[in-house]
């Protein structure tokens, strides 16, 4: 359990790279490609700033997306749970027609 100060980090897309910014330290940016780097990328920025150890501070991600992008991932992650959810008719249709072919 973390005991120190949380820091925010927030990410936008500027490009194929997720520019970061810590709210809390005016000055201190990094960058990532990918959003799953962006808070290890940020702990690592801090903890060189403040001569700190990396594990000693919390830090809290939060990405900042356009509408679009926001569309995009609202509409992936539907169609995720649309392919992982059990398709009900077919189970159900499947062992009646089963039953009468039997």
């Amino acid at each position: 359990m973390v005991v120190g100060p949380t820091y925010t980090a927030t990410a936008q897309r500027d490009g194929s790279w997720w520019a970061i910014r810590v709210v809390e330290l005016p000055g201190v940016f990094s960058q990532a490609r990918r959003l799953d780097r962006v808070e290890y990328m940020a702990r690592d920025a801090i903890s060189l700033l403040l001569e700190v150890d990396p594990g000693s501070f919390d830090v809290v991600v939060r990405e900042q997306l356009d509408a679009r992008t926001r569309g995009a991932i609202d509409d992936a992650v539907q169609a995720r749970d649309d392919a992982l959810r059990p398709n009900r008719r077919f189970s159900s249709g499947s062992s009646s027609r089963m039953s009468r072919n039997s």
